[in-house]
């Protein structure tokens, strides 16, 4: 045999033990570098793999960086029931920029997995509650979708549920349902007191709100307060004149004597028993002597003075005592030195004798313990609570 055909051989039976006989066996092909782009030579690619692998396990463990989950600091929880009070208050209190603020704090928290699923269903109810007081009802039913499917117990998200549902009674039955099942009651039957009250149930609504609030934060008092006292003041109505009145707004003189006739009979013996419009029976009142100011129109802005003036003056009616109308300066104006109790109320105002009854008998309070603030304005509420009081004398 000749050395070259030996050399040839040798040659093939190395290549037949070699990577491509190997690959071939396995079934692989050889790296083809004709297709690779020109001017990259086998050298440069076995310098570029490396580099390749190197760039895909950075990639790896950037994936493995963003998919860490958290676990909460001790005081995770805390900060939940921070942001919470403040979308509270801002519910109460609306601020656009405040809530954008917020809307921001919650969505950022959120961009976070963590363990703990409670935590992480409560922040989805905030969220959602916070877009709905944003009016954007489609992130809140997303939130809500989130939340429930962490975890079907959370209060927070029960009570977005709710506000998420346009019909009332479907509304009430959501709460009275979840009632049942949440891990806690009291932001529940807050909101079912809102429910009820709205309804008309204002008994009801009381007792959900006397459940309630007293276990809440200060801010669910901020948010629900005007509406329990309002259930408070409606509880034993025999007739609701309007919302209008029974509000923390402002009143009118005019209203005043609407309250009256719609809520007592301490006008009777003007109306007999009938129902006159407001505006004739706020003339009648008036040329009556039972507003201090003659000349005061009806929409004029009632004064917590009127309101002790007209009170006192019917109590006085009622009982057929119109000694009752001077009892106090009568009392006070002979004394050496003579001055009158309350501060801000002069022997000679004009509602001297009627802040004096007023107070005495119980009907109206001093909002200090001191002065009566007699040029305050009066709420339909707080003017129907006293009326009650007058009424029953």
């Amino acid at each position: 045999m000749s050395p070259a055909r030996a050399n040839t051989r040798r040659s093939e039976g190395r290549a037949g033990t070699g990577p491509s006989a190997l690959r071939a066996r396995r079934g692989l092909r050889a790296p083809d570098f004709r297709s690779r782009p020109s001017g990259t030579a086998p050298g440069a690619a076995r310098i570029l793999l490396p580099i390749l692998a190197a760039a895909f396990l950075g990639s790896c463990a950037t994936v493995q960086k963003d998919l860490t989950v958290e676990r909460l600091p001790e005081d995770a929880f805390a900060v939940l029931d921070a942001w919470e009070r403040d979308l509270v208050l801002l519910e109460s209190e609306p601020d656009r920029a405040a809530l954008d603020t917020l809307r921001s704090r919650l969505a950022e928290a959120g961009t976070r997995p963590v363990l703990e699923r409670p935590w992480s269903a409560r922040l989805a109810a905030l969220s959602g509650r916070a877009a709905l007081l944003a009016q954007d009802r489609s992130a809140a039913e997303r939130e809500l979708r989130k939340a429930l499917a962490l975890n079907p117990a959370d209060e927070v998200a029960r009570v977005l549920e709710a506000r998420l549902e346009r019909n009332p009674e479907k509304r009430k039955s959501l709460l009275e349902a979840a009632l049942g099942t949440a891990e806690t009651q009291a932001r529940l039957r807050a909101e079912l007191g809102r429910t009820l009250s709205a309804e008309g149930r204002y008994a009801e609504a009381l007792a959900a709100f006397d459940a309630s609030l007293p276990f809440l934060p200060e801010a669910y008092e901020r948010a629900y307060g005007a509406e329990r006292r309002r259930a408070l003041a409606l509880r034993d109505a025999s007739s609701t004149p309007g919302p209008a009145l029974l509000s923390d707004k402002p009143a009118s003189l005019q209203d005043l004597a609407a309250l009256v006739q719609a809520e007592s009979s301490l006008v009777d013996f003007l109306t007999g028993g009938r129902d006159w419009a407001p505006g004739i029976l706020f003339e009648r009142l008036r040329s009556g002597g039972f507003y201090p100011d003659p000349a005061a129109p009806g929409n004029a802005a009632a004064r917590r003075g009127d309101a002790a003036f007209l009170l006192w003056r019917l109590a006085a009616n009622k009982k057929n005592d119109r000694s009752l109308l001077t009892r106090y300066t009568d009392r006070y104006r002979y004394r050496p030195n003579p001055a009158s109790p309350v501060p801000d109320v002069p022997l000679d105002s004009p509602w001297f004798d009627s802040v004096l009854g007023c107070v005495e008998r119980d009907i109206m309070e001093l909002p200090d313990g001191r002065n009566f603030r007699p040029l305050d304005p009066v709420s339909g509420l707080d003017f129907y609570r006293w009326l009650r009081r007058a009424a029953d004398l």
